[in-house]
């Protein structure tokens, strides 16, 4: 890639999804002078490529390189397109990438290079993740543990879920309102299949329990 001309990193999934269309449509691959969309060239060899280990993208190590059939799809272009939709993981973009036929080394190296240039972002990725879920109903827990399948390490996920802003002991209330409405735990037994719906859903010991005296209380 010329060093003139570095990537800007996308803003907003609208601003992804825009880049993208006109890098992927030949009919807009002109950029207005104020855009300056990746090069959509094939991805070049560097002598310093990075080694991705068996902890983050499979069970042996290897280093990422391109598929040595230069007549072969372009792992970039298609791993480019799945961020065009959504947010990933660079763990879920490699696993999808091989899972359509690219080799590990091609994919490993589409990865890295989309994450140079601003494509992709496992920062960006685990708080639009950790939002959404906790948007959903789920609590820290839950959310934890599915950001952990992603490689992701764990200060990124603590400040994920710091960014998401949640009263995590009113959004535990607020899934039992919605779960049980008004009905009060009045045996041994319900109350205990209200804490464990809330466990269910992610939610620490220390909220499950504010959850179900507030609704003792509100009785």
């Amino acid at each position: 890639m010329n060093a003139d001309r570095r990537p800007i990193l996308p803003a907003d999934a609208a601003g992804l999804i825009g880049r993208a269309s006109r890098l992927l449509d030949p009919a807009r691959a002109a950029s207005p002078p104020d855009v300056r969309a990746p090069d959509d060239t094939a991805v070049e060899q560097r002598p310093g490529a990075a080694a991705v280990g068996a902890a983050e993208y499979g069970d042996t190590p290897r280093t990422c390189g391109r598929n040595a059939d230069a007549g072969a799809p372009d792992p970039r272009r298609k791993a480019i397109e799945l961020l065009a939709r959504r947010e990933h993981s660079q763990r879920e973009l490699v696993r999808k990438l091989t899972d359509r036929g690219f080799s590990a080394d091609a994919a490993c190296e589409a990865v890295e290079l989309l994450v140079r240039e601003g494509w992709q972002d496992d920062q960006r990725y685990a708080a639009a993740l950790a939002r959404h879920r906790a948007q959903g109903g789920y609590g820290p827990l839950r959310i934890r543990a599915e950001l952990r399948t992603h490689g992701l390490d764990e200060a990124l996920i603590a400040t994920a879920l710091d960014a998401c802003g949640m009263d995590w002991g009113r959004a535990a209330q607020a899934q039992l309102q919605k779960r049980f409405g008004t009905r009060r735990a009045t045996t041994r037994q319900s109350l205990a299949r209200q804490g464990a719906f809330l466990q269910r859903r992610g939610f620490e010991l220390d909220d499950v329990r504010r959850a179900l005296a507030h609704a003792a209380e509100d009785d």
